[in-house]
């Protein structure tokens, strides 16, 4: 199966800029942290309940994107994924 055959489709596209923004916001709060407090207590504070409750919110927001990319396919005359 090529690739070439499938088309991203909008909802899909956002999804996926929302997954990028969360990387963005993941280092733009490490910055911020480690420019207050330093880059060793920065870490200690992301390594906290941050980085759990952050990491069920990207885990959420990839099987969310693979849902709506399982909807699209299910539509056999849509090339869009």
């Amino acid at each position: 199966m090529s690739a070439s055959r499938y088309t991203v489709s909008e909802d899909t596209a956002r999804l996926l800029d929302c997954q990028r923004a969360m990387h963005q916001l993941y280092e733009d709060v490490h910055n911020a942290l480690a420019s207050i407090y330093g880059d060793k207590v920065a870490q200690g504070i992301i390594d906290g309940e941050f980085y759990t409750d952050f990491s069920r919110l990207v885990d959420r927001l990839g099987k969310l994107t693979m849902d709506a990319i399982e909807t699209n396919l299910g539509d056999l005359d849509s090339k869009d994924i």
